[in-house]
């Protein structure tokens, strides 16, 4: 649902404030119906909490459950046929790399069955929330009316926002507990800002406290733990582009009218500082600049490989990928479009929109040569999964609610046995109770302080799945692209 949702709102988006096609009526009524199916099953009424995968239905539980299908299938093929089978099949074949795939996965069998069984979220929610709102703004107006028929009752999703919100000084502790590793890189945030009526909400909506959180993690380097602090989606920069169109979103409103409330404009300007400062200061510092002074990004997929001397290897298989994520921050950062003359124009001092200039013009000059030249893979990591090696595991962060469902305490000396449990950690402790905590083992094992990358050269084993969508890739150049020929010369 989640690549579905993002791929038609870019090609919306690149019609609306770009000079992109407009996409056909037809398509984006496939997509909608394909998204209809992502309502979660489990509540009796009509919804519009969604899930990530589709829903199969466990007789057992008597209950759906939201499931990659397709590697469900893969698994249960194996129970009918030997892997080894498969494997030199697909070998045969010549698809040997995708031989060795199936052969790590069916490795982990057992592991991917539990862990990929995920409730409904934040994300994929608002997501369709997203969707149906720029369908609104848009022409598409029977679309419009279409998404809104399956989608009556929105009100439920934000019922599901208040009620699972994180709220770290609360006395609940269903409300006031946080998985151990979002806590260690979140520590800081929470005692220098926050209130003790803070909520908190995973997810790219305009709230206080979220947007709040947001901009310190993009001012401070995402707390040096963009393993933790990204946990499912790692790309840095396409970070930067989600809350970029927040900003872009409330600039635009604010051209024509008043924002309806005032926290609205002090998240604008909240981002906008971060923007003009340390995001911006990062792409520069991010970027390369070849020969031919076209510039591009590249990201842990291609950045980061190893050879077997161990070399370091750049395969490049996400530059395409995250120099659109930038290209397309840029100018979501500093323009806003003008819906009198249907352009975009450049918004900020003389300065900072020369050096923007810089980075936007080298980033069209390397898309336009090798999108779809075939020099590249259109690989992208738009979501993942949340272990990333031995490092990124929950159970090995300080953590003060360990316990059995049924409420069972349990000693962090051993890993537990014996039934479902909750690593959790539950309020806010002082900094120099924590640094204790810090120093003691959790199961038998030191705190993980420093992040060593995606592709760390002392756990050359390690490995984590992650999603990737040529589509998404092709749509969002095509979106940063579309945006590019249509900014305005003038600047104000």
């Amino acid at each position: 649902m989640f690549a579905t949702a993002w791929i038609s709102s870019c090609l919306i988006e690149a019609s609306m404030y770009g000079i992109g096609p407009v996409p056909k009526s037809e398509q984006i009524h496939l997509s909608l119906k394909a998204i209809e199916q992502y309502h979660d099953r489990n509540r009796p009424y009509n919804n519009s909490i969604m899930t990530f995968w589709s829903q199969v239905y466990n007789e057992r539980n008597r209950t759906w459950e939201s499931a990659p299908k397709n590697l469900l299938d893969l698994f249960d093929l194996t129970n009918k046929f030997p892997s080894k089978l498969l494997e030199d099949f697909l070998d045969l074949i010549g698809l040997k790399d995708v031989a060795e795939i199936v052969e790590k996965l069916l490795k982990e069998k057992d592991i991917f069955l539990q862990a990929f069984h995920i409730p409904p979220d934040f994300d994929d929610t608002f997501v369709n929330i997203g969707l149906g709102s720029l369908l609104k703004e848009s022409q598409f107006i029977d679309l419009y009316k279409e998404w809104n028929n399956v989608n009556t009752n929105i009100t439920s999703a934000f019922t599901a926002l208040k009620k699972y919100a994180y709220r770290p000084f609360s006395s609940d502790k269903n409300q006031n507990s946080i998985d151990p590793r979002t806590y260690f890189y979140l520590r800081n945030f929470l005692t220098e800002n926050l209130t003790k009526s803070a909520a908190l909400v995973p997810t790219w909506n305009i709230y206080n406290h979220t947007t709040l959180m947001v901009s310190y993690e993009l001012a401070n380097n995402f707390s040096n733990r963009r393993d933790l602090a990204l946990t499912y989606y790692p790309s840095k920069i396409e970070c930067y582009w989600f809350t970029a169109r927040t900003l872009a979103m409330l600039r635009r409103f604010k051209k024509t009218q008043p924002l309806p409330f005032q926290i609205m404009d002090t998240v604008l300007n909240r981002f906008i500082d971060v923007f003009n400062g340390p995001v911006l200061d990062d792409i520069v510092k991010s970027a390369v600049i070849d020969e031919s002074q076209r510039i591009y990004f590249d990201d842990f997929l291609g950045d980061g490989d190893i050879g077997l001397d161990g070399s370091d290897l750049k395969r490049a298989e996400d530059r395409l990928f995250t120099t659109s994520m930038a290209l397309n921050t840029l100018i979501d950062a500093f323009t806003v479009f003008d819906p009198a003359t249907k352009k975009l124009q450049w918004v900020g001092s003389t300065g900072t929109i020369n050096k923007v200039k810089k980075y936007v013009d080298g980033s069209v000059a390397f898309l336009k040569d090798f999108t779809l030249g075939g020099s590249y893979k259109t690989w992208n990591a738009f979501f993942s999964g949340s272990g990333k090696g031995f490092k990124s595991l929950p159970f090995f962060y300080p953590a003060n609610r360990l316990e059995f469902f049924n409420g069972t305490k349990i000693k962090p000396d051993k890993f537990p046995r014996g039934g479902a449990f909750v690593v959790g950690f539950e309020g806010v402790v002082s900094d120099s109770e924590y640094a204790e905590m810090i120093k003691q083992p959790h199961f038998g094992q030191p705190t993980p302080i420093d992040f060593d990358g995606f592709n760390p050269k002392s756990e050359p084993e390690g490995f984590f799945p992650f999603w990737s969508s040529d589509a998404y890739t092709y749509a969002t150049t095509m979106l940063g692209i579309s945006k590019y020929l249509n900014i305005d010369t003038v600047q104000i």
